[in-house]
């Protein structure tokens, strides 16, 4: 294939990593914006408690506001008219991103929507100018590539930001449990230890603090302690607060003393810990080889052999001339 050829591959490429980039640009902009009110928020005034992620939440007379509008509309248009859009099924990945909003469904497959359409749109317009020689057949092939990864990005964001809460939960479990033993052995209930490790929370973990008042509240409408801990099991997906919950569970089945339950489980969480720790360091050599032969040992040889071979080139170069 000749340059002119690659010319248009190399651009249409080029937009889609711009437009890549523009929107993870755009998300981690408004995620700072977004974790910087709520730090303000709480240190201003945190009697009220839960504040649930809520995607579309606070919505103004603004350009973002106007956007919301749409994206919720074109949401609502494509759940009535498209069979296939199951917004139910959605509910429960939305919990565990964090986002409990009401129209949070329809403004996440609007948002699939409007990209999909957007980079067929830019692909259209950028066609003239970056593709004119190219076949039919590539022209169509890109363009529908671009409209494929405008209608996923949201997918991959909700993904990435569910994983990321995860990790969050994750790191902050070990706090939480301390706390929680701290509570239930100074006297403490086991309702009021969580409420209280909640707020004790909120400003290092925000994750395990929502979770921890939505299972305050949902105990205090009457619902039963053990759903309210199955349903926060369910909503962070994590196996060690399965096993936390399972844990619980069994000891207010059993009659068994909490606090030594959970001391017992916290002093088998930090020996799993140092076990994982102790597995991702002994797996660091083998994924050390392939950036290692890759990358360092040829830069290596290029510096050690690269003046010998240079010379040993100009000495045989010398000698070719000398018998010609």
């Amino acid at each position: 294939m000749s340059e002119t050829g690659l010319f248009p591959i190399a651009a249409a490429a080029l937009l889609f990593v711009s437009i890549l980039l523009f929107y993870i640009g755009v998300y981690r902009y408004s995620n700072s914006l977004a974790r910087r009110k709520k730090m303000l928020a709480r240190v201003q005034d945190s009697e009220t408690g839960f504040t649930g992620e809520e995607l579309g939440a606070g919505d103004s007379v603004s350009f973002f506001g106007v956007a919301l509008h749409i994206l919720r509309a074109v949401g609502r248009f494509a759940v009535r008219t498209d069979k296939k859009v199951d917004i139910t099924g959605k509910r429960l990945a939305f919990l565990r991103a964090g986002i409990r909003g009401e129209n949070a469904p329809f403004t996440f497959w609007g948002t699939k929507y409007v990209s999909a359409v957007l980079l067929g749109v830019l692909f259209v317009f950028t066609r003239s100018f970056t593709m004119k020689e190219a076949k039919l057949s590539l022209t169509l092939l890109v363009g529908l590539c671009l409209v494929t990864a405008g209608f996923y990005i949201p997918e991959v964001w909700l993904r990435l930001k569910t994983s990321s809460r995860k990790e969050k939960i994750r790191n902050a479990l070990p706090d939480a449990l301390d706390l929680l033993v701290v509570c239930v052995e100074a006297g403490m209930g086991l309702d009021q230890a969580i409420s209280r490790v909640g707020e004790e929370m909120k400003l290092t973990c925000t994750a395990v603090s929502e979770e921890f008042k939505l299972f305050t509240l949902e105990v205090r409408a009457g619902k039963a302690k053990r759903d309210a801990m199955k349903g926060l099991a369910i909503r962070t997906d994590l196996d060690d607060v399965s096993s936390l919950v399972t844990l619980l569970i069994q000891a207010e089945k059993f009659g068994t003393s909490v606090a030594q339950s959970l001391r017992v489980y916290s002093d088998a969480f930090r020996t799993r810990r140092v076990q994982k720790a102790e597995e991702a360091a002994a797996k660091l050599p083998v994924k050390m080889l392939l950036p290692l032969g890759l990358f360092i040992l040829p830069c290596l040889f290029i510096v050690v052999l690269g003046p010998a071979a240079l010379k040993i080139y100009h000495q045989l170069s010398h000698l070719m001339t000398i018998k010609h």
